[in-house]
């Protein structure tokens, strides 16, 4: 057998038997190597003809060794091959976008009903929205693009905290058609805070938005979520 044919069935091998050990012992990786006329021993001495492939030796990354290696303690080794330059990833190597595709993903609110029929009246009375879709114990919306839903739930929200928001050209109308239709919006007057029918005056914005400042509302659903509509003020 040429010399770079039999170098290259040694590294095909070896990375088969990482795969066999995985669901064997070590008698199979005999079994394997036999099948091929090769010894354990040629293979431990010509694993550099891995780089005929950009490839490189490394131990201990499956546990047990199918091809016993005696130590001083009495332990073993295993012999896998790895693409040179190829690193295992752990989440702290990894960017945003790498880690579970969350970054590419879409993001769906869930706001919890104690009652979904009460909850689909007040969403399509009084916020004039109706499901796009809808299961046992779930009614799906969709708003600019975005999806949020309503399920069925034994447990409620506090309701002290902005669950979910919507983002306006014009706030002020906004508000003024959701008054109309009964929505009834949160009057908070501490120091540093103040609303003035129902809208609130807020320093500051994220820079990537090229807005100052941001106007804000909050009202709550029937089910006690807390619900706000915001508008960037450049």
């Amino acid at each position: 057998m040429a010399g770079w044919w039999r170098a290259l069935l040694i590294v095909l091998v070896a990375a088969a038997g990482a795969a066999v050990a995985a669901l064997s012992d070590g008698k199979a990786w005999g079994t394997l190597l036999g099948a091929f006329g090769l010894s354990e021993q040629a293979v431990r001495e010509s694993v550099a003809a891995a780089t005929l492939l950009g490839a490189e030796p490394v131990h201990g990354m499956f546990g047990p060794s199918p091809m016993p290696e005696a130590t001083s303690a009495g332990t073993s080794t295993r012999l896998c091959l790895r693409r040179r330059g190829f690193r295992a990833r752990h989440s702290g190597d990894m960017n945003a976008e790498d880690r579970h595709g969350l970054a590419r993903g879409r993001v769906a609110t869930r706001l919890p009903t104690r009652n979904l029929d009460r909850a689909r009246r007040f969403y399509a009375e009084r916020l004039g929205l109706e499901p796009v879709d809808e299961r046992p114990g779930g009614l799906l919306y969709r708003c600019g693009g975005a999806e949020f839903v309503l399920f069925r739930s034994t447990g409620a929200s506090p309701g002290t905290f902005t669950q979910m928001a919507w983002e306006v050209d014009d706030i002020e109308t906004v508000v003024s058609e959701l008054k109309r239709r009964g929505v009834v919006f949160e009057e908070v007057d501490v120091p540093g805070f103040r609303t003035r029918d129902g809208i609130a005056e807020i320093d500051g914005n994220y820079p990537c938005k090229g807005a100052r400042g941001e106007r804000g509302a909050w009202f709550r659903d029937s089910e006690g979520n807390l619900l706000g509509i915001g508008e960037p003020v450049v």
